[in-house]
């Protein structure tokens, strides 16, 4: 028994001096799920049943890219981007749990700045035109 105990502080002394396991790496982020095979339940996004989070796409029947959408808990949250079929950004919207918030911009099809709007807790704090763009009047 005497002689277990030297064993044991040493096995516990080389234990205590050894480098930590390794950490785990980072998952990587699922593809977007496709905008289409999303339901709409009680005024959120669902799939496969549940509240749906993470990303979503859609795309033109050209396999070009239509939009992309952040979702969290069934609502749109983040970063909600459009584009037209030539490739050039239509929208860029920021929301927060559903509702808009921070700057969106918004342009035309030739890549022209439409409007850019400011929104803070779902509410339209400001809204510039882009040059040579008239809004219509409230």
């Amino acid at each position: 028994m005497s002689r277990s105990l030297p064993t044991l502080a040493a096995a516990a002394l080389l234990a205590s001096c050894s480098p930590p396991p390794p950490t785990v790496a980072p998952t990587v982020a699922p593809p977007p799920v496709p905008f289409r095979s999303l339901g709409w339940e009680n005024d959120r996004f669902t799939h496969l049943g549940q509240p749906f989070t993470g990303t979503t796409t859609d795309h033109y029947k050209s396999g070009t890219l239509k939009a992309r959408y952040g979702i969290h808990e069934g609502k749109y949250h983040g970063l909600v981007e459009e584009w037209y079929e030539n490739g050039q950004q239509k929208t860029k919207t920021s929301y927060d749990h559903g509702r808009h918030e921070g700057d969106n911009f918004y342009w035309n099809k030739d890549g022209s700045l439409q409007v850019h709007k400011v929104w803070k807790n779902d509410t339209l704090v400001s809204e510039t035109p882009g040059p040579g763009t008239k809004l219509p009047a409230p």
